[in-house]
């Protein structure tokens, strides 16, 4: 046991580096370590977070851009504690995740890399191709009259379709609520109820439920409201 902690302790001290290539650093965003550290005193100054993380939110497709960064109440006393990240500021994740890159370079690199249980299974989505399929499904979720502020439960394995239908709810403003398919069947009413009492919790107000959703391969989808 004594030479087993000696080993552990003597790896947590490794102190050895191993610096990339010239040719990885020159086409990395941050290319050395000390750039590294330059910006990470800048995130967590006092004076200088909030322009950073500012500087930062330009790197994203904004509908209104934000004027604030971090904001926070940190109150153990009163048992207030809150964050809030650009509060001012609105923009979609699909967009982010995927328009944002078709009409660009960008457009017919592989976005989405999948390797199945044998070797032959494998797909590979392009943004191109997932931009085609997240705004399929979209109006899948649109023809069952999900909207903004709604819940989806996606009951789906680790495929890349939760992708893409998680994606759909984003570009709709929908919220997913995503149960992993491995659990089988049975838990997913007691997590639906769950999430039920936590959005009324949230919100103080009637919460008809999350609407579930178990797509199929081919794109197309089944909803039916909680009971």
């Amino acid at each position: 046991m004594a030479e087993g902690q000696r080993s552990i302790k003597s790896l947590a001290g490794e102190s050895k580096t191993f610096p990339p290539p010239k040719a990885v650093s020159d086409k990395a965003y941050i290319k050395s370590f000390a750039q590294y550290e330059a910006m990470y005193k800048r995130s967590i100054s006092p004076t200088e977070s909030n322009a950073f993380w500012l500087e930062q939110a330009d790197t994203l497709v904004w509908f209104k851009k934000p004027t604030k960064a971090l904001e926070y109440t940190w109150d153990t006393a009163k048992r207030i504690i809150k964050h809030t990240w650009f509060a001012d500021g609105t923009l979609n994740a699909a967009v982010n995740c995927v328009d944002r890159h078709v009409g660009t370079v960008r457009e017919n690199k592989v976005a989405i890399l999948w390797q199945g249980e044998p070797d032959h299974d494998v797909v590979k989505l392009t943004y191109g191709d997932l931009h085609r399929l997240v705004c399929k499904f979209a109006n899948v979720l649109l023809s069952k009259g999900v909207k903004k502020g709604d819940r989806v439960c996606i009951y789906l394995p680790m495929i890349p379709e939760a992708a893409v239908v998680t994606l759909a709810c984003a570009r709709l403003g929908a919220y997913p609520a995503e149960e992993h398919r491995g659990r089988g069947a049975g838990p997913l009413p007691v997590h639906k109820e769950r999430d039920r009492r936590e959005a009324w919790r949230r919100q103080n107000q009637h919460d008809p439920g999350p609407r579930c959703l178990v797509p199929r391969r081919d794109g197309q989808g089944e909803l039916g409201a909680q009971g």
